[in-house]
Order: C-alpha cells, then sequence, then structure tokens
C-alpha cells in the first residue's frame, strides 16, 4: 500500500495546480507508460497469452515494481468478481460496469467482454494465485520475472 500511495502522490505533484490528470501525469507514475498496464489488463481479460507477456516484459523492463503489478492485476480481478456479482443481484453487465466507474462506452463494452469470459471459481482462483504471488514476492526466494510470468501464464488458464 505504501508503494500505490507514493506513487499517487508523484501523480499530483507532476499534475500541479491542474483539476484534470492526463495520461503524460500518469506516465510519471508507470514507466512504460500507463497504457502498457491497461493493455496488460485488457490481454488478460480478454485471454491472449502472447500480448499479456509482452506487456509484462515491457513493464518489467521498465523497472515497474513488481508488487505494483500484482496489486494491478488483484485490482481488475477484483472489479471483475465485483461486476459478476452485481449482474447476478439483476444489473446488466453495462450497468454494473458504469455502476463500478466505467464511464466510456467502449470501456463499458471490455469490461462486458471480459465478466463474459470469467466464471466465478476462475475469479476466485485467480485472486489466489495473486495473493500466493504476491506472498512469494516478499520471500524474494524465487527471482520476480519468473514469478510474474508464472503468475501470468495461471492466470489465463
Amino acid at each position: 500500500m505504501g508503494i500505490l500511495s507514493t506513487e499517487i502522490e508523484k501523480v499530483v505533484l507532476c499534475s500541479g495546480e491542474r483539476e484534470v490528470i492526463s495520461e503524460e501525469d500518469l506516465s510519471v507514475s508507470v514507466p512504460g507508460g500507463v497504457g502498457v498496464v491497461f493493455g496488460l489488463l485488457d490481454a488478460l481479460g480478454d485471454g491472449d497469452r502472447t500480448e499479456a507477456l509482452a506487456a509484462l516484459r515491457s513493464l518489467m523492463d521498465a523497472d515497474n515494481p513488481p508488487e505494483y503489478l500484482v496489486h494491478m492485476m488483484a485490482w481488475h480481478y477484483r472489479q471483475l468478481l465485483r461486476g459478476k456479482e452485481l449482474v447476478h443481484s439483476g444489473l446488466t453487465p453495462f450497468e454494473a460496469a458504469s455502476r463500478l466507474g466505467k464511464r466510456f462506452q467502449g470501456l463499458k463494452e471490455k469490461f462486458a467482454r471480459h465478466m463474459g469470459r470469467a466464471t466465478e471459481g476462475g475469479l476466485e482462483r485467480a485472486l489466489e494465485s495473486l495473493s500466493r504471488c504476491d506472498r512469494q514476492l516478499k520471500t524474494g526466494r524465487i527471482p520476480e520475472r519468473t514469478l510474474l510470468d508464472r503468475l501470468v501464464l495461471d492466470l489465463l488458464v
């Protein structure tokens, strides 16, 4: 959580007095660019192994902290699980996407597509894999790249 707090502070400082934070401001916080992070999440949601591994390598090559990447992936899977729960409570996938803060039509469509591909059991297993990877990162026994490569492959099963 400390890493996230520090990164948010960097973005706020870089945005200055402006009320809107730009993608350029976010790039200060995410080496390699924020688009690559969301590219990784999109590839995971679409089940695209090649794109997911390429995005992961790009993010790792740009020296993003592995803990940050695990946090972002966990956030994505928690959002999908919440979306599934909202759909089960009677909302449409688009209403669930809106409730979870997806404002633009393209994002709602993508989120609905990712929810449609996922099962609740699969999302729960993904969160368990993410938690296990987080613990293993903290022990330092296995190289970070190996852990994250294995994690992405596990998430795509």
